[in-house]
């Protein structure tokens, strides 16, 4: 897991239990765990959303699951132009998805969030439509990747091998738990 950055606080949302000994040696502490919200997964970053902000972020960043090595940088890019004035961005996933969406506190998220066709190369598309209609402003940000197959393994293997291993952002728990299951 990651070391979580000293300028946002780190939440993980799980489903079903985010107290999971797994997950709670994964993600201890200064991550917070929550029970990720019911419904599809726009249901879900609805109510992820909604929590940061009620609890007072100016800014919050979602990113997927199926991304476990995208860098810090790559955050902090998508919070940067949050933090002056745009209401949203966007790190492409390269299928047509996307692999992390941030939002400015006031965005309209369920407007944003509704009736994406998830899992669909057309997830992205859809998305900055509805942010068009909603009149907000978004930047994209350059592509990365998703691990959605067993032949996405190889591809993360490669990337972590090309990676300092002893900095900070480096995903250790993601990199042990591929070196199980490709030794």
């Amino acid at each position: 897991a990651y070391r979580p950055h000293a300028l946002w606080d780190s939440v993980l949302e799980a489903e079903p239990d985010p107290d999971d000994p797994a997950l709670v040696s994964l993600f201890g502490p200064p991550w917070r765990r929550e029970a990720q919200a019911p419904g599809d997964l726009g249901s879900r970053l609805v109510t992820a959303f909604r929590r940061a902000f009620d609890a007072g972020a100016p800014a919050a960043v979602a990113v997927g699951s199926d991304h476990p090595a995208l860098p810090r940088g790559r955050i902090e890019a998508a919070f940067a132009p949050l933090s002056r004035g745009t209401s949203a961005s966007l790190i492409p996933a390269e299928d047509g998805g996307y692999c992390a969406i941030g939002l400015s506190a006031g965005a309209p998220v369920d407007e944003i969030f509704r009736d994406i066709p998830w899992s669909s190369s057309s997830a992205l598309s859809v998305t900055r439509e509805r942010m068009r209609r909603a009149s907000i402003s978004f930047v994209v940000l350059a592509a990365s990747y998703d691990v959605d197959r067993p032949e996405d393994l190889e591809r993360l293997r490669r990337d972590l091998s090309e990676r300092d291993a002893s900095a900070p952002d480096f995903p250790a728990a993601t990199a042990r738990a591929l070196a199980e299951i490709l030794p």
